[in-house]
C-alpha cells in the first residue's frame, strides 16, 4: 500500500477583542500549499479585511509568498455569501473553495457567541437553527426524534478565545495496477468521522465503502451512516459534488459525511490532473 497524494485542511476561529474575531485556513497537498485569513466583525459578521497566501502552487515553490487581498470587505462571511466570493475570486475554484470553507468555519464557531448575534439563550440558537435548517440534514430531518439539542452538546459553551477547530484529510493509496484506497478523516470541535473507499479502474469505481461517526450531536445522525453503501458502483472520477450530495442522502443523510464523500472525489480529480 503506497500513498500517492494527501491534502489537508486545517481551520480555526479565535477572538481577537470583543468586537471582532479571526478565522484562518491553512490548506497543504502534494502540489499546493495556501493560508487564508479573515478578520470579522463579532456582532454582524462582515468581513473586514482578507488575506490569501501562496507558499507552493502546481507543486513549484515559491520563493517569495504570493500575497493576495482580494476585496471581500463588506461580504458576510455566512451562509448565502458564495455568489459573492465567487464574484470577487473571479472563478479561481482553488480559492473559492478555500474561503468558502473558511466561512463555514465561523459559521460554526458562532456557538460561542451566539449572544453577540442576537439570541438571549441557548435555546432560543437551537430554536433558529431548528426552524431554519429543517430538512437539510438527518438530524434536522428528525427532530421529533432527537434525544440531545445541538447546544447540549458542544458543552462547555464557554470559550473566551479560541472558539473552533476543524481537522480534514484525504489520503489516496495505490494498493496494485488500478487498484486504490481512499482513507478520508474530518474532526472538529463537534463532530468526528472517517471514511475507507476502496476503489478500481481508470474512472475510480468504488467497489466498497466503510464509514464510522466517533462524535455526534446525536444518535440519531448514526443512522445517515448507512447511505454511504449507495456510492459503491459509482465513479470518483466523473461524479459531479451536487450528485455525490444526493447519492450519499441529501436532507436524510449526513453533510459531513456527504462532503468527505466529496473530497474523495475532488482529491482523486486534483491527483489525475
Amino acid at each position: 500500500m503506497i500513498p500517492i497524494y494527501q491534502r489537508f485542511w486545517h481551520n480555526t476561529v479565535t477572538r481577537l477583542n470583543t468586537h471582532e474575531i479571526m478565522s484562518v485556513t491553512n490548506y497543504l497537498d502534494t502540489q499546493n500549499e495556501y493560508r487564508v485569513v479573515l478578520k470579522i466583525g463579532v456582532g454582524d459578521l462582515i468581513i473586514k479585511d482578507g488575506v490569501i497566501e501562496c507558499y507552493r502552487k502546481n507543486g513549484e515553490p515559491s520563493l517569495e509568498p504570493w500575497i493576495m487581498q482580494p476585496a471581500l470587505q463588506g461580504i458576510k462571511a455566512y451562509f448565502g455569501s458564495g455568489k459573492q466570493v465567487k464574484e470577487v475570486l473571479e472563478a479561481d475554484q482553488m480559492l473559492i473553495d478555500l474561503l468558502l470553507e473558511n466561512i463555514m468555519a465561523v459559521i460554526q464557531a458562532e456557538t460561542y457567541f451566539y449572544e453577540e448575534r442576537g439570541f438571549p439563550t441557548a435555546e432560543s440558537y437551537d430554536d433558529f437553527w431548528d426552524q431554519n435548517y429543517q430538512g437539510s440534514c438527518k438530524y434536522y430531518s428528525n427532530l421529533a426524534s432527537v434525544k440531545t439539542r445541538f447546544m447540549e452538546h458542544i458543552q462547555p459553551k464557554q470559550r473566551a478565545t479560541h472558539l473552533f477547530s476543524r481537522f480534514r484529510n484525504v489520503v489516496i493509496y495505490s494498493l496494485e495496477p488500478e487498484r486504490w484506497l481512499i482513507n478520508v478523516n474530518f474532526s472538529d470541535s463537534f463532530h468526528e468521522m472517517a471514511l475507507n473507499l476502496s476503489c478500481r479502474g481508470q474512472e475510480y469505481q468504488v467497489t466498497e465503502i466503510e464509514g464510522s461517526m466517533l462524535r455526534c450531536p446525536d444518535q440519531v445522525c448514526q443512522q445517515a451512516v448507512s447511505n454511504l453503501q449507495e456510492i459503491v458502483g459509482m465513479s470518483l472520477s466523473g461524479t459531479k459534488e451536487k450528485e455525490i450530495l444526493k447519492i450519499t442522502g441529501g436532507g436524510q443523510g449526513c453533510t459531513h459525511l456527504g462532503f468527505m464523500a466529496v473530497d474523495a472525489a475532488k482529491a482523486v480529480q486534483a491527483a489525475m490532473i
